[in-house]
């Protein structure tokens, strides 16, 4: 693959690692595992522009569908923002 660069931070497809993501989801699983976390829904983002969605575990309850809810709003925010 080519040397590719964005000039406003989007995608490049090129992989490379975000640590606060790293982190985020290093905490997250240690909740998980114990017993902590019992449930997510979650939306990724590949390096390649490509989403994907997972719901995993005990998610069945309206406070994750208003969780979800606000994580819409807070991304609609971001975009918005650019």
């Amino acid at each position: 693959m080519s040397n590719v660069s964005s000039l406003h931070g989007g995608i490049t497809g090129e992989r490379h690692s975000i640590p606060v993501l790293v982190e985020y989801l290093e905490d997250l699983l240690e909740k998980a595992r114990s017993g902590e976390v019992i449930g997510v829904g979650v939306v990724e983002r590949y390096y390649d522009g490509v989403v994907g969605s997972e719901v995993v575990g005990l998610v069945g309850s309206f406070a994750m569908v208003g969780g979800a809810e606000a994580v819409k709003a807070d991304l609609l925010q971001v975009v918005q923002d650019g």
